[in-house]
Formats: structure tokens, C-alpha cells, sequence
């Protein structure tokens, strides 16, 4: 498929290195999605906001975006059933999902 595409884009570098490994003579255009520099970059923690969302355990891992399969939303809710039975680990996650199918986890 992308050997014969007219024009690839990808929506992330970690997309578009795997294309460029299938098509390497095909150029990839990267067009990040709902990626803005502007708002997410390192910063230091924000304690207030740790404590209204209850993220007082030492390692916070944040997910913001779509939950469909296709952003391996199973594995991302494996997480959170795990992080339930570790002390010093937090998952949050935040984002849309446009199919009907529940997010089931064990908890």
C-alpha cells in the first residue's frame, strides 16, 4: 500500500519510521496530531492539581487522546488494572472514545 501511495502522511515520528522502513523511496509528510508544542512540553508538577486528581503516588503515567482499539486503548486499560494493585504507580487517562463499546476493566 504505501509503495504505491501517492503521498504518505503520518500523524507522529514513531508512525512515520516504520513506513519509511516498508517505502523507503517514498517521501513521508509528518503532520503531528494534536500535538501542540505550545501546551505540551516539560514543566515542573503542578501540586494542586496532583492532589485534586488523587495522583499523590510517586509515578504518574498520563494519556490524552483517542480511545479506540487503534491507540491500544486494551493496553492502556491493562495499565490502570495494574497500577490498582501497585502502591507507587498512578494511571490517568483522558479522551473521546465514538465507539459504543465500553472501556471494561477488572476493577
Amino acid at each position: 500500500m504505501y509503495r504505491n501511495a501517492l503521498s504518505i502522511v503520518a500523524l507522529s515520528a514513531g508512525n512515520a519510521r516504520p513506513i519509511r522502513g516498508i517505502a523507503p523511496e517514498r517521501t513521508v509528510h509528518l503532520i503531528p496530531n494534536f500535538f501542540d508544542l505550545d501546551v505540551f512540553y516539560p514543566k515542573e508538577k503542578d501540586e494542586q492539581k496532583v492532589l485534586d486528581y488523587g495522583l499523590q503516588k510517586p509515578f504518574t503515567i498520563a494519556y490524552t487522546g483517542a480511545l479506540e482499539r487503534v491507540n491500544a486503548v486494551d493496553e492502556l486499560v491493562l495499565l490502570t488494572d495494574l497500577a490498582q494493585h501497585r502502591k507507587k504507580l498512578a494511571v490517568c487517562l483522558h479522551g473521546r472514545r465514538q465507539s459504543r463499546a465500553n472501556l471494561k476493566g477488572s476493577g
